[in-house]
């Protein structure tokens, strides 16, 4: 628990203590040991750096606790960095602050002393801004002592005043610590200005890296390329395995003295055994996709109309009455004649009254249009079978369809047909 003490004006009171954090329980509930606070220290009026050991040996932790400004308020732990994995128990802790520039910004070098006698250095870079950042390693030194060390301890450091002048000399700061065998070791680090071409610059141990959005873009770019070249990895490993059809051409890729030892061929799977990876990976022409079912989309311009579709047209559109049993012949406006095409679908033509009477100049005057009524049965039979044939009327249509056109007699092909059918 991390307590804040209160001063009181009377001399013989004791003072107010309250509870600003305390390390809460595990998520799972269970009745475990929790962390324990090894040393702390203030690195402003309103945040606090402790040093937390593990139960059991667990392993150690910077935590970065930002106090409550309010006696309502909670504390917000900010940042945590696990030590490293071979330090079981933290054992020392201590920081230097390295000044400030006008900006405010600072750089602190945070050294915490371990249980395998090395001490791991950290420094932490805080801005007006954007507050503290993340822990960023800087060195670790080992095997400082040979035995558990029991203190250690930075100098002192005070920036030289500014503007800097010439006559400034080189910076640094010392790290001394001491052990259980009697022991002293002093670390020295130099430091820089930053940024060197400032005449106000604030001293570092280490240059800032980028801010954490760019750190964060960064990671994540190469979070990408690794994913794809782990998937290609694998996909060229399948290719030549013969496990997947070649997309990439692995096999290609190898010197033709190992290729015939480790490469396969692909084999298609039986139909029934086909996956939609097979089929996605397969390239075009391999033969695959040959029965599954693909809808054919006729065009619109190539599909034949029936008689029957032209008659509902015609009738939609208001060109006719839908009542062909008392409609006179002269009223019908449905037309139908020889075509000279060389199939059946062209040996007949189908036009509307209103195309009738736009070619009504190139028709000849010879020309004479009969009622389905009027034609003799020999005609009606041939006009059927040519209607049939052309795909524009079936007999289970009936009749019924054929009374509501007019037919063309001057068709050559036509009168041959009912003379071929006369005795």
């Amino acid at each position: 628990m991390v307590g804040e003490i209160a001063s009181s004006g009377r001399p013989n009171s004791s003072p107010d203590v309250r509870s600003v954090y305390t390390i809460p329980l595990p998520a799972s509930g269970a009745r475990t040991a929790r962390p324990k606070f090894r040393a702390l220290r203030f690195l402003s009026p309103r945040t606090l750096l402790l040093l937390l050991n593990a139960p059991n040996r667990g392993g150690s932790e910077l935590v970065l606790l930002q106090l409550p400004s309010a006696k309502s308020s909670k504390s917000k732990i900010l940042r945590r960095r696990k030590l490293p994995r071979t330090l079981k128990i933290g054992l020392g802790l201590d920081i230097c602050q390295l000044g400030t520039n006008p900006q405010g910004q600072q750089q602190t070098v945070i050294a915490a002393s371990g249980s395998d006698n090395s001490i791991p250095l950290f420094t932490l870079e805080y801005g007006p801004n954007r507050g503290y950042s993340n822990f960023r390693p800087y060195t670790t030194l080992r095997d400082v002592h040979p035995f558990s060390m029991t203190k250690l301890t930075f100098s002192t450091f005070i920036a030289p005043p500014h503007p800097v002048t010439p006559d400034v000399g080189p910076q640094n700061i010392k790290l001394a610590s001491v052990s259980m065998g009697n022991t002293v070791v002093v670390h020295t680090f130099p430091l820089s200005p930053f940024p060197t071409s400032s005449r106000t610059p604030r001293y570092v141990l280490v240059t800032p890296g980028p801010s954490e959005i760019w750190e964060l873009v960064y990671s994540i770019i190469i979070l990408l390329f690794s994913i794809s070249a782990i998937c290609v990895a694998m996909l060229a490993f399948a290719e030549i395995r013969g496990g997947t059809p070649p997309v990439l051409g692995a096999t290609e890729w190898l010197p033709e003295s190992i290729r015939g030892a480790i490469a396969r061929e692909y084999v298609l799977p039986p139909r029934d055994k086909l996956t939609y990876f097979d089929t996605l990976l397969a390239p075009r022409g391999s033969g695959i996709d040959t029965d599954i079912p693909v809808a054919t989309i006729v065009p619109t311009d190539s599909q034949i109309e029936s008689l029957r579709e032209i008659l509902d047209r015609v009738h939609r559109a208001g060109a006719a009455p839908a009542d062909l049993e008392t409609i006179a012949p002269q009223s019908l406006s449905v037309i139908v004649r020889c075509g000279a095409g060389q199939n059946a679908e062209q040996s007949v033509i189908i036009e509307t009254a209103v195309s009738a009477s736009a070619d009504e100049s190139e028709q000849s005057e010879e020309e004479k249009l009969q009622a389905w009524k009027d034609l003799s049965v020999s005609e009606q039979s041939v006009w059927k079978q040519r209607l049939v044939d052309a795909g524009r009327w079936t007999a289970s249509e009936g009749e019924s369809v054929l009374i509501g056109v007019l037919f063309s007699e001057a068709c050559g092909g036509l009168g041959r047909a009912v003379r071929e059918e006369l005795p």
